[in-house]
């Protein structure tokens, strides 16, 4: 196992099962904000701003997992796995808080600067992505008002921007569609029949199952 696998694993099992995360989440925005009101330095900040984005987007994907299998989302999860999600309040405003930090440290003109800022934009794009997933998996009726502020955040930050390959993709294509999908119960699903079929284990079940596995390997 790389460095960098095993170090994630470790974030993993340092926050997976947790019910404090909605703190966490708080601290980690709260320090963000303090350390960026006080550094003049751009690269440091964007060194400080990229390690909570981040640590974010773990949470995010964590959060993910919780939610993998179930059909009707937070509606269905357990007592002992509802308690360890984010309150859907402080997703909404974590997700705004990300968006902001894109028209504050990732103006129109880093687009046309050197690599040191590609990865960084890549990074914060894929990170609001996971947790604009997240609210999906969530299925929860999004206020009208709340989904507009969401779409209309998002605009205004990447407005004047000239993306390109993968961020283009992302803030483009995914983010629309993900945003036309909330509370659209008409929308057809179509990878129903396949997930039916693998029979996907939910996170409380267990995500990974040996038993499963075995016929493919025999």
């Amino acid at each position: 196992m790389s460095l960098r696998h095993r170090n994630l694993s470790e974030v993993w099992q340092h926050l997976e099962g947790r019910h404090d995360v909605a703190n966490i989440v708080k601290e980690i925005i709260g320090q963000h904000s303090i350390d960026s009101a006080l550094e003049e330095d751009v690269s440091r900040n964007t060194e400080e701003s990229v390690r909570t984005i981040i640590w974010l987007k773990a949470i995010f994907d964590l959060q993910r997992c919780y939610l993998s299998g179930i059909a009707t989302g937070v509606a269905e999860c357990p007592p002992y796995v509802a308690s360890s999600l984010l309150p859907a309040e402080l997703l909404f405003s974590t997700i705004l808080y990300l968006i902001n930090i894109k028209t504050n440290l990732f103006s129109s003109q880093t687009t046309l600067m050197t690599r040191e800022f590609t990865r960084p934009r890549h990074i914060l794009a894929q990170t609001i992505l996971s947790g604009l997933r997240l609210l999906l998996l969530r299925k929860e009726t999004v206020a009208a008002n709340d989904k507009r502020r969401l779409r209309n955040a998002i605009n205004a930050a990447w407005r004047d921007d000239r993306l390109h390959g993968v961020e283009r993709f992302i803030v483009s294509d995914v983010f629309a569609e993900i945003l036309n999908s909330l509370n659209e119960t008409s929308n057809e699903d179509l990878y129903q029949r396949e997930r039916t079929n693998a029979n996907l284990p939910t996170y409380a079940a267990g995500l990974v199952g040996f038993s499963r596995a075995a016929p493919f390997y025999s």
